[in-house]
């Protein structure tokens, strides 16, 4: 388990912007450590040329699978969903959410 702080600032010409917020992760491996599972949760504020913004909220689970070998390629199985949810603020008066799934494949020689 792990809980981080993110914090990020630009000053990019007629646009300030500033956003933080906490983030915890949890993380587990099983089976002789061939299957590892995890979840992120982050909650983050920002601000947009001293206006508030609108705040997001990201949940995410990932699940990879490497099976053991005694050859010399390694394979690599994973997949991952996340959810991102975006809070109506000042700036934007607008619900958003949306879920993004992928998996993969890798293989190391």
């Amino acid at each position: 388990a792990s809980l981080s702080y993110t914090m990020n600032a630009s000053n990019a010409p007629e646009m300030k912007s500033f956003y933080h917020g906490p983030a915890l992760n949890l993380s587990k491996t099983f089976l002789d450590k061939t299957f590892r599972a995890g979840f992120t949760s982050a909650w983050n504020k920002n601000t947009v040329n001293s206006k508030n913004g609108s705040p997001v909220f990201s949940n995410g689970l990932n699940l990879g699978y490497t099976p053991k070998s005694g050859e010399t390629v390694k394979h690599n199985f994973t997949g991952n969903i996340n959810w991102f949810q975006r809070f109506p603020s000042g700036l934007r008066n607008e619900y958003r959410s949306e879920i993004t799934a992928s998996l993969n494949y890798a293989f190391t020689f």
